[in-house]
Formats: structure tokens, sequence, C-alpha cells
């Protein structure tokens, strides 16, 4: 099946969407924690793309979170996992991974590694609810 240009495009606002969502959400989480030095950042931001989307810097441990956010109408289980070994594969030195995915009308789910693969709500895991971006008012 081939995609037409403005599904691309709108599969890119989708994704571009969340990550946003994920970050204000994150930042709220990380709120107490930032007059330590900890900083919650997109790649994109920071002027340059990489294999993630979320950066968090934890300056007390000097390491970092990467975080790829991922919204698709269907998502498999097959999908997700290998998402996150790529995650895993292409930030060796991160402290922690983590894959945020969303599919229409369900959760935002987060996969992160705990004695295996585990797969959390958002909310349950970071105890914020993954907030609606209100995007930039001009």
């Amino acid at each position: 099946m081939v995609r037409t240009k403005q599904q691309i495009r709108s599969s890119k606002a989708k994704g571009s969407a969340l990550e946003y969502k994920v970050k204000e959400s994150l930042e709220k989480f990380y709120f107490s924690l930032r007059s330590k030095g900890n900083i919650v950042s997109l790649t994109k931001e920071l002027g340059f793309q990489d294999q993630y989307d979320v950066k968090i810097w934890r300056h007390e441990s000097k390491e970092y979170i990467a975080i790829e956010c991922k919204d698709h109408k269907v998502i498999s289980w097959n999908q997700a996992k290998k998402w996150f070994l790529k995650l895993e594969k292409v930030t060796p030195g991160a402290g922690k991974h983590y894959l945020v995915f969303h599919t229409n009308r369900q959760p935002h789910l987060v996969m992160f590694r705990d004695d295996g693969i585990v797969v959390q709500e958002f909310e349950e895991l970071f105890g914020v609810k993954c907030q609606r971006w209100k995007g930039v008012k001009e």
C-alpha cells in the first residue's frame, strides 16, 4: 500500500504532538527534581534529530533517560518490542529506556525493562496523566 503525501504529513503531526505531550507531562513529574539540575527536552529542540524523541538528563547520577514516542492506529506487541530493542541498541549510554506508545482510543502505554520487558500505563508509572498538548499560541 502506498501512502499519499497527506497521510505521511498527518502521521508526522500525530507523532510530533505525542512528543510534546510526553515532554510536558514528564516536566511536571520531574518538576520537584528540576532544581537539582534535571532537564527534560526534545532532541529536535536541542538542534539535532536522534534515534529517540525525548531526553531527560539526571544531574545527580550523570546519566540520561532516552524516550521514543510512537502514535499509530494499531501497534502489535512484536512491533512495539522491535522498536524498544532498537532504542536500547542505539542508546547504550542511557540509564533507562522508555517506549511511550499510543493507539486510537487507548491509554498511553510505556514499555521499559525491569526484570524483563514490562508494559505499564503512563499515569501509573510516572504518577502524572499524559496531558493533551495545547500547542503554541501566538
